[in-house]
């Protein structure tokens, strides 16, 4: 295979999706996440792959390639064990060892499984080995450390790597070197024009690769030139940022104790200081604090209880540690605010119970004219101001013990309050001077509006409490000296301290396993402002400091701030992640960062902007946005060999975005060469709500070379048969036993192959491509491209044939027919991603599925079966007038009575011509009585009603 890569050819997006959702789910353990907040850095795992499967050769041994590559990875049996992280717990191996094992290494004990006395370490050794070996891909991860945490094969895989590479390589960074000499004549430059968290230099830079990485914004550009001098920096750096962040917390630790703010008079300590908004409610005149909920903390049962002061027409909040049950559950319930104002009594102080409280809008409570605007010498609101703030519960920690208490604010820690209010007046206007306080104004915007309409926030510091800014300006303060290296992780320390401590951090009762805890601003891609909000004590914030426990160093890289459109720098592989019909509005969001970091960067880099640069930045997803990325990724076609690559990360699955992508892609003079898609899935946790999919399509280029030049009558038989031979090589790759691709990879290999064959062309008559990337289109109407691809994945529809079923009866089967068949089919191999499901809906024409489906919920994605649909749209269009409808009605019919014949008679009374359909009848009472696995436990008493109506049918006229 001649001059094609690995990845060119396979890779293994299996075992890479459940490698990058690991990775995912370490959260702020990942390598780069501690630096700061970004939005969708990719998982170094998937940058490491990429970049090996874009060096490593293709051979005419595709197996052992793969092999091989796995076993770079660390993904392969020896590389997992490798990577196990300690001793497989008894309870663990036992499932999955045979009887006698079972008899010889085991013991129970007080209902749990442990290790017999008799057992010794040898023997335990052995035994966690058998049983790792036994284990699925997905339960071995759970023992192991995360590939992106491990440098690379042992020493004894080497042998194996270099008699199939031909190479005298000893690590990767060796191996990646010998490999790109040989491709490039040199080491490899790896680059990335919009390189956001980092992730592709600082991964391609451990790899050996020269890395190079430019941002039009300068907060993506702090954080990767942190990742390569800060993470990447070695022993010595680690030491040294360690050794700053120690000094820094002591020095304002000791003052703020000279202070006495954060300590009670027994000596407790505080940690956290929980704050409400509080309104007037215009029809009562009640004054009501604010607050969803008000469960505190759920493990220590913490609540607070609304205590009404008619005479005020205000309410005390009394804080209850070990709260009883029904205090509890009243808590719940006792919410005061759902979008808008509930208020607890009526004009007389009369308590109303929560059903009768009629709520009053956040609309309405601003006010026709909206709120007043703050100006920059706000710090609490002013007394005729809508939205008050109360102090209601602070979080102590006795320092002696370490025992945790809740308690409401005494006049003692009033005072205290007012206290900090005094210092931070004291030092505001120097303090601002100097940096260590923002003074921007908040910049109109999309998301930027939200804090302006919703509290009247003018300025960035106004998104902060006295006390936060108390803080934060002393860190300043103290790090006002430090230069280079130092000066860098003070500064990025006081961005981690914004993101987690400001006005916009929501307390959650169900955060740190329970104990309650607050959350950083950017839980979500937003400014949403909260009714209840954390302030962390100087002790909850050394949590945040970088991470220095790990050194991983990297060879040379480059960060800087550059409009992708102008750059300069020549690179063998680019690696992007376009902002393409992207919702995350980074330029507003990193002025959040911006306005704390100004001054820091100046100083640090003085060649260097501070601006977001919002007029640049490159987003959207109209005419004018596509010739934008026209010239990003022409410039970047000119920036790089003629032997190069460029591998676009992709996160759309739409054709029609799919099709401006490849007239961009095509018109910026690069051709398709294969594409592969990592997906990931999770519930989402915090504000969000619904069924969120992340999934990533990677899409190989290179320069294209010929002039061919067609149209659409000799390309579409050309895509047809490219499609079909995609599949065919894939099918024949992949291991049956444990499978590398699922249905959406077949499929999304349909837009590739289309795109391959479209690319290849210098030229298509029938498309204009200027006119096509300029053309304003209409809601809903369709580009030929768009129509070239979705035909495709039509193809590769059909060409999917499940196993269990004839193709000559799949091919007369409806699209919504092959739709609940496929479903059947991935349930079966254990696939429940919504992701899959939407694929199949594409690909089949179906616009609306979800009446078919059991459960939504991700990674829970599942058809309904015919128990569960039983007698509900029988007639009609679509898949309720199909002959697999009547098939499932009458499996339910067999069920519901034990007995085939209601489903018989059911079959021959509304089915026309049943004996000329009896054939196709019969095969899919074939497919539904044996596809579904023993796995799928609500399948069983419709697999055995489907076995019995399969007999009666066969039977019947014999």
């Amino acid at each position: 295979m001649s001059g094609l890569t690995f990845i060119e050819t396979q890779f293994p997006v299996s075992k890479l999706s459940k490698e990058s959702y690991k990775e995912r789910k370490a959260v702020s353990g990942q390598t780069l996440t501690g630096l700061g907040k970004w939005w969708g850095r990719k998982p170094l795992v998937l940058v490491r792959a990429a970049l090996l499967g874009l060096l490593l050769p293709a051979t005419d041994d595709l197996k052992k390639d793969r092999e091989i590559f796995l076993k770079l990875m660390t993904m392969d049996e020896e590389g997992l064990w490798m990577r196990r992280r300690g001793n497989i717990p008894a309870g663990e191996v036992y499932p999955h060892a045979t009887d006698s094992e079972k008899e010889f290494y085991f013991t129970r004990k007080d209902g749990r499984i442990q290790w017999k006395k008799s057992a010794g370490r040898e023997d335990r050794e052995h035994m966690q080995r058998r049983a790792f070996s036994r284990m699925g891909y997905d339960e071995k991860l759970k023992f192991c450390v995360r590939a992106e945490e491990i440098d690379g094969p042992s020493s004894e895989t080497w042998e194996e790597v270099n008699n199939h590479l031909r190479t005298k390589v000893s690590s990767l960074s060796e191996l990646v070197q010998e490999l790109s000499g040989r491709q490039f004549g040199h080491v490899a430059c790896a680059g990335d024009s919009f390189c956001g968290g980092g992730s592709v230099p600082f991964e391609a830079a451990r790899l050996g690769c020269f890395a190079y990485g430019s941002e039009l914004n300068p907060v993506a550009a702090l954080l990767t030139w942190a990742s390569l001098n800060i993470i990447g920096g070695g022993s010595d750096v680690q030491k040294q940022v360690k050794d700053v962040q120690e000094n820094l917390f002591a020095s304002v630790r000791s003052t703020l104790k000279e202070w006495g703010i954060e300590t009670k008079e027994n000596g407790w300590e505080a940690e956290a200081y929980l704050y409400c908004s509080e309104v007037r409610e215009p029809m009562t005149g009640w004054f009501v604090p604010l607050a969803p909920s008000w469960v505190i903390a759920e493990k220590p049962k913490v609540v607070a209880r609304l205590v009404p002061d008619p005479s005020r027409k205000r309410f005390d909040l009394d804080i209850i540690q070990d709260a009883s049950s029904s205090d509890f559950e009243q808590a719940r319930q006792e919410g005061t605010w759902i979008g808008g104002l509930r208020c607890p009594v009526d004009k007389e102080g009369i308590y109303l119970p929560p059903h009768m409280r009629a709520p009053t809008s956040a609309d309405t409570l601003r006010g026709r004219e909206g709120l007043r605007l703050w100006e920059n010498e706000d710090f609490v609101p002013r007394p005729a101001d809508v939205f008050q703030e109360r102090l209601y519960c602070i979080r102590w920690v006795d320092p002696e013990t370490g025992e945790k208490y809740y308690r409401a604010p005494t006049e003692a820690d009033l005072k205290r309050e007012a206290l900090v209010l005094q210092l931070v007046k004291e030092r505001f206007t120097d303090w601002q001077l100097k940096g260590y306080l923002p003074s921007r104004k908040i910049e109109p915007g999309d998301k930027t509006d939200e804090p302006i309409r919703t509290r009247g926030w003018t300025h960035w510091h106004h998104l902060f409490h006295p006390r936060q800014l108390l803080l934060h300006g002393l860190f300043q303060e103290y790090a006002g000296d430090l230069k280079g290296i130092p000066a860098a992780a003070a500064l990025l320390l006081v961005g981690r301290f914004a993101d987690w401590n400001s006005r916009l951090s929501v307390w959650l009762p169900s955060n740190s396993g329970g104990s309650g805890g607050g959350k950083n601003t950017f839980l979500n891609q937003a400014l949403n402002t909260s009714v209840v909000y954390c302030v962390r004590a100087s002790s909850g914030l050394i949590s945040l400091s970088l991470p220095t426990s790990k050194s991983y160093p990297v060879k040379e890289g480059i960060a800087e701030l550059c409009d992708c459109r102008v750059v300069s720098q020549t690179c063998d592989i680019w690696l992007t992640d376009p902002p393409y019909a992207d919702a995350v509005n980074y330029e507003e969001l990193s002025e959040f960062f911006l306005a704390w970091y100004e001054r820091g960067l100046k100083r640090l880099f003085p060649d260097w902007y501070t601006d977001s640069k919002r007029a640049l930045a490159v987003k959207g997803s109209d005419e004018s946005f596509r010739m934008v990325m026209v010239d990003c990724y022409k410039a970047l076609t000119n920036h790089m060999p003629d032997d190069g690559f460029q591998l676009v990360m992709f996160t759309h699955q739409n054709a029609e975005v799919w099709a401006d992508l490849a007239m961009i892609l095509w018109a910026a003079g690069l051709h398709v060469t294969a594409a592969w898609t990592i997906q990931t899935e999770t519930p989402v946790v915090g504000i969000k709500q619904g069924n969120y999919v992340q999934g990533t399509a990677l899409l190989i280029l290179r320069k294209r070379r010929s002039a061919l030049v067609g149209d659409m009558s000799d390309i579409y038989p050309q895509v047809i048969e490219e499609v079909k031979s995609q599949l065919k090589s894939m099918i024949d790759l992949d291991d049956k036993e444990d499978p590398n691709f699922g249905d959406a990879d077949y499929q999304l290999a349909a837009y590739a192959a289309a795109l391959r064959v479209v690319t290849a062309y210098s030229a298509i008559e029938d498309i204009d491509i200027e006119r096509e990337l300029r053309r304003v289109r209409r809601p809903g109407e369709s580009s030929p491209l768009a129509d070239l691809i979705k035909s495709a994945v039509k193809i590769a529809s059909d060409f999917l044939v499940p196993d269990g079923l004839d193709s000559a009866i799949w091919k007369r089967l409806s699209p919504e027919e092959r739709f609940y068949l496929k479903g059947i089919e991935v349930e079966a191999h254990g696939e429940y991603r919504d992701g899959v499901y939407q694929e199949f809906a594409r690909g089949f024409g179906i616009r609306d599925y979800r009446g078919l489906l059991g459960s939504g919920a991700a990674n829970q994605t599942r058809l309904k079966t015919p128990g569960e649909l039983k007698g509900r749209d029988l007639s009609g269009t679509g898949f309720a007038g199909s002959l697999l409808r009547q098939v499932l009605f009458a499996v339910y019919k067999t069920a519901e009575e034990d007995d085939p014949r209601p489903g018989l008679d059911y079959l021959k009374q509304e089915i026309p011509s049943y004996w000329d359909r009896r054939q196709t009848m019969i095969a899919l009472l074939n497919y539904l009585s044996h596809k579904p696995s023993v796995n799928m436990e609500h399948w069983k008493k419709d697999v055995e009603a489907a076995h019995l109506l399969l007999g009666a049918v066969e039977g019947d006229g014999v």
